[in-house]
């Protein structure tokens, strides 16, 4: 019980500084610039690797297509040579 106390106590303490001062507005304002700037930065990491590996998927289904078409040209060659 005494634990929660002292709980409560800090959280209240925390919210005070952070919302009840000059000081602890602005490390509220940096550390919630900080996390938007680290959300966009792995949004942008993210969407590029994503692209970069939808561009390769493409890629490689483009490659077997290709193939496929070759390996059935040939196929049909082969009949016809027979």
């Amino acid at each position: 019980m005494m634990s929660l106390a002292i709980a409560g106590l800090a959280a209240g303490g925390a919210a005070w500084y952070l919302l009840g001062t000059e000081k602890g507005r602005n490390l509220c304002h940096s550390l919630s610039d900080s996390a938007r700037d680290l959300s966009n930065t792995v949004k942008d990491k993210v969407s590029s690797r994503w692209n970069e590996m939808a561009n390769r998927a493409e890629d490689v289904a483009d490659n077997m297509n290709r193939k496929a078409d070759r390996m059935a040209n040939r196929a049909e060659n082969a009949m016809d040579n027979m």
